[in-house]
């Protein structure tokens, strides 16, 4: 049975013809253009919403551990992350959630990206990583 920190499993058998249009050139590229744009726009409702969209078609498309996915996740956390700070700002009843999903999705995220361990420059998805996890914690 899985926890917040496992991401669910790519459907197996034969891939329902609902879905083809994740497989159309332009479907990821423009689904994540509006994941960015609403994320960074504050927009944050409709963000995660085009986000969890997002990870769901990359679960479909590439395989497992694929690190796209783990860049996604942490993308995803830090936008649960804002959207928590904004509603923890105006005390909304929401934001403990909020803050959970966030936690969930940096977990998803480091047990993908720790598949490959510190790549590329120092402050990159490692090091976003242990920042977005001491802020949970504080």
């Amino acid at each position: 049975e899985g926890t917040l920190s496992d991401l669910p499993e790519k459907p197996r058998g034969t891939i329902p013809r609902q879905l083809y249009c994740v497989f159309h050139e332009t479907y990821l590229s423009n689904l994540s253009e509006v994941f960015s744009k609403a994320s960074h726009e504050s927009q944050y409702e409709s963000a995660i919403e085009a986000g969890l969209t997002l990870l769901g078609a990359y679960i479909l498309v590439y395989p497992p551990n694929y690190p796209q996915i783990g860049v996604h996740l942490l993308e995803l956390a830090k936008t649960t992350w804002n959207m928590f700070v904004i509603l923890e700002t105006n005390r909304l009843d929401t934001a403990p959630a909020s803050k959970e999903n966030a936690r969930a999705f940096l977990n998803m995220s480091r047990n993908v990206l720790m598949t490959f361990g510190k790549e590329g420059d120092d402050g990159g998805p490692l090091s976003e990583l242990d920042t977005l996890q001491s802020l949970l914690e504080s």
